[in-house]
Parts: C-alpha cells; structure tokens; sequence
C-alpha cells in the first residue's frame, strides 16, 4: 500500500482515463480513494465494496484492510491510498504492461508505504510488542541485559509470545512476490499493519535481527521449544528475506552499492501467481539502465520472456553474474545460460553475494548469434578442469547428472599434497577435536579406512546413492595404521559416535 504526496493529485492515477475513486463497503466510511498493492488473500474469499456507484468483488483480506485503514487519522482527514487490485485493470493485457513499468514512479512519489499483514490471530499482538520490545533493547543499547534475563526466565512476555512470533514470520504475506518492491521502496518508517497492531520496519529488522543475531541460543531456542511445545510447525522467520529487503532497501537510498542479482534469488523462490512477474515483479528494483530496456509483455510466453531477459542483463550490464542462477536441465527448454525462474529449488550457496569474480571490473565481450539463442563470450584460457567435486544440494533428493563428478588425475590441491587433503578430510569430520575438547590425534585419521554403509530412507530407497557409488568406485590411497596417543587410541571413543549417525543420505563407518 502507498500513499501519495498530496503536492500530486492527491492520488497516483494508472492511466490517464481513470479518476478519484470513492470506495465505500458497508460501515466504510467514505473518502477512501483507491489508488496499495494488493494485499493477498485466499482469492476463493471475497467481499463486495462500491466503487463509483458499481458493486466491485474484492478479495476478503483487501476489504479488511480497508475497513482497517479507515480508522487511521490520515484517512480520515482525506489521505487517498493506491490500491494496485483496484486500479489497475488486471483483466485488461495492455494496461497492465504499462503499469508495471509505473511501479517504481509510484512508489517514489509516495508518501509512505504501508504494509498489511493481515487480520489479528494466533497471539498476533503479542507478537507485534515482542518485536518492539527486542527491538528498542537494541537501541538503547539494554539488549545484551535482556538477553541475560531471558536465559532464566524465558516467558517474562507470556504464555505463547515466542511461538506468536513465529506464526507471525510464517504468515503467507511473506512468501509473495510483490512484497519485495513494497518494502524495499519504502524506508525504515514504513508501518506494518496487523489487524489495530502497528510496528515499523526499522523495528522489525532490529527485533528479529540485530537482536537475534546476537543472541542466537535464547531467540531461536525459545521459538522452536514454545512451537514444538504447542504442535505448531516451525520453519524459521524469512530472515534470509528480511535482512536482504533491509539491504535493498539501503540500495535504493543510495547507502549501498547495487545487489540486484539477490533478488532475483529471492523472487525465484517467492510465490508468483503469473511466472512472468518473476522478472516484471522486481522492474523498479532493477539498475535504470536495465529496467528501461525490458519490454513489459503478458501475452509473451514464459521462455521467451526469460530469454529476452537474459539478453537485456547480459548486454546492458556486460557482466555474466546471470550464469550463477542457471540450472540444467531446465524446465521450460531455453538456452543453458538463461536462468529458469520457476526452478524454485535452485540453490546458491551464496545468496547475498556472487560467488565468482575472475575478471573484477572487466566488462566482457560478449555477442549473441543470429537467431539470439545461442551467447558467444571471448575469454582468456587460463588452465583445464582437472576434476569436480560433488556438488551442495538444499534438498536432499536433487539429483545430478553421470558426469558431475570427476576424479582429477592430478594430487596438487589446496592442501597442498594428497596427504594434506586426508588430513583436511579427517579433521573435518571430527571438528579436529576428541570428546573431551582436546585436539585431535593424528589416529584418528583412521576414520578414512572405515567402508561406507549408504543409509536408507524410511521407503528402502538410498539417497544420494549415485555419488556415494562413484566416491567407492575411486581406490582410495592406503590407510596408515592408528599409532597410540598417550596411554593408548582415543578412536574408539569416535566410532561409536559415527556409527549413531543413520540420519537419509548420511555416509556411517559400519
């Protein structure tokens, strides 16, 4: 939701055939102009409201916020709202490739942005004074004192709070994609609305965190034990979401360089009723000089719209960034070096940052073939691939093809020799540490002789068992004998340890 500045028209009109709405909806109050974007909601719920005399059926949650909003003073003393579900005909192809290109102007020339979470429920309110509380320790620097009372009584905020903040955090608000312009494009101000419940977005960042970041045992642990204590599912806070909108956000103040490439991140696994929004969803956070290169096209289909895309970064930008998202195989067959945005479990192990930088501040040289599918690069040959490792998945299932692992010919690696890379193995798999704290001695290299045992699932089948079958089809080098350590080996205090992990695609000493 957006305000516009009064120095306008009082309203921020999507096309210049439209004009000042009057919304009323039952005990409404009138005054109301629609120009927010739209606040979500189950679409099979909705509620009619007036506009301009005609009956209009809106989704439920968006009538709430109106009813809600209507009690606000600045409402009340004239303020108008931008509704994008309201005016913006969502029916009408050509009206919404103009708008979506507005999006940015809109927000700039807004007042505030104001965010609906929703109607009050599962302990919302105290959720919304725990992030105020957690958040103003933060700033008047009493947080690290809370944090020490919190440790003996963990309910001093009551019955619940904790698992409220988790709910809240879980709401489906924060899984659309839309929301991502809303926050960003608005500043540490920006109200949250949760039924009569209000914080900022200032506080929201602080409360959930500067302060949970630095006190991680007592914040988490105490969500998960009042979730786990009253049945409720727990699947963390979005903060991964919340810190990078946070940073957008200081992009588009000006106080941090550009970051697109994590939004894009973001919008891939950020819900979507139309896949193409994947790319127009985020038009007013891209760099000007990209934005004003994508053509905003609904009709188009989905390849296509990604491909053209692709075209545009790699052209506009020169740099190949975009190679980072790309999965293969993909599903919508387009070229290997354009990213599939509906591949919502593609995983970077990095989302914050690139992860390569071999030629930094060196635009590349690239040039597209005549039918525009095929991305030719100029480059340096350096070296040859002499092998690849196994590959990090976020889900345990993801699958890779017979050749994503090569066993290099080669025994130089970043330890230096094949003895140092056993080494590095071993002290890895033991924290480089005996159960006691002490470091680990050199026996426990040991570990390495110790044939694999592939753990099943529950339905007999193994995970990850293609790679684990190539890593026990390479002869390892031979194993030296445990030699004693002081008194004797402390191995024996180890296995016993492994052999509990049965954990799905976990390796075990058997």
């Amino acid at each position: 939701m957006c305000s516009p500045e009064p120095r306008s028209t009082g309203m921020v009109s999507p096309t210049p055939r439209q004009h000042q709405r009057q919304v009323q909806s039952g005990d409404i109050p009138g005054g109301i102009s629609s120009p927010c974007p739209t606040p979500g909601g189950d679409p099979s719920e909705t509620r009619d409201i007036v506009v301009d005399g005609l009956r209009v059926q809106v989704r439920s949650n968006l009538e709430t916020a109106l009813r809600t909003l209507a009690k606000k003073r600045p409402v009340q003393q004239g303020i108008f709202l931008w509704i994008d579900a309201l005016c913006i005909n969502q029916d009408d192809i050509g009206e919404r490739n103009r708008e979506v290109k507005r999006m940015r102007a809109i927000y700039q020339t807004a007042r505030d942005v104001v965010v609906w979470l929703g109607e009050k429920s599962d302990n919302s309110g105290l959720a919304m004074e725990l992030v105020k509380t957690l958040a103003k320790s933060c700033a008047d620097g009493t947080d690290d004192a809370l944090g020490r009372e919190l440790r003996t009584s963990p309910g001093m905020f009551g019955f619940g709070a904790w698992r409220a903040l988790g709910e809240l955090f879980n709401r489906p608000y924060w899984e659309r994609l839309w929301i991502m312009q809303e926050i960003a494009m608005g500043n540490s101000q920006t109200p949250f609305l949760c039924g009569d419940a209000s914080v900022r977005w200032g506080q929201i960042y602080d409360g959930i965190y500067t302060f949970g970041s630095k006190h991680i045992d007592i914040f988490f642990g105490n969500i998960e034990r009042e979730c786990l204590e009253g049945g409720v599912r727990y699947a963390g806070l979005n903060r991964n979401k919340l810190i990078h909108l946070w940073e957008e956000g200081e992009v588009q103040a000006g106080k941090r360089p550009p970051q697109f490439l994590p939004m894009l991140d973001l919008a891939r696994k950020s819900v979507a009723t139309d896949p193409r929004d994947k790319v127009y969803g985020l038009l007013g956070l891209m760099p000007p000089e990209v934005a004003a290169a994508v053509e905003p096209d609904y009709e188009k289909p989905i390849a296509e719209v990604y491909l053209s895309f692709a075209k545009v970064w790699v052209t506009t930008t020169r740099n190949l960034d975009l190679l980072e998202q790309c999965t293969s195989p993909n599903n919508l067959n387009i070229p290997s070096w354009v990213p599939d945005w509906t591949n919502v479990h593609h995983f970077r192990l990095f989302s914050g940052r690139g992860c390569y930088n071999a030629a930094p501040d060196i635009p590349t040289a690239t040039t597209l073939s005549p039918a525009g599918t095929d991305l030719i690069v100029e480059g340096t040959q350096l070296g040859d691939v002499d092998g690849l490792g196994a590959s990090y998945y976020e889900h345990a299932r993801a699958s890779s093809g017979d050749d994503a692992m090569v066993q290099s010919t080669q025994s130089n690696n970043p330890y230096g020799d094949t003895e140092g890379l056993r080494r590095a193995i071993w002290q890895t798999l033991t924290g480089n540490r005996t159960p006691n704290g002490r470091l680990a001695p050199d026996s426990y290299q040991s570990l390495l002789g110790c044939p694999l045992e592939l753990a099943s699932d529950s339905d007999g089948s193994s995970s990850h068992s293609a790679t684990l079958e190539r890593q026990k089809s390479v002869q390892p080098p031979a194993v030296a004998e445990p030699r004693p350590h002081g008194g004797g080996t402390a191995l024996g205090h180890v296995l016993p340890r492994h052999r509990r992990l049965g954990s799905r695609g976990v390796a075990r000493c058997a």
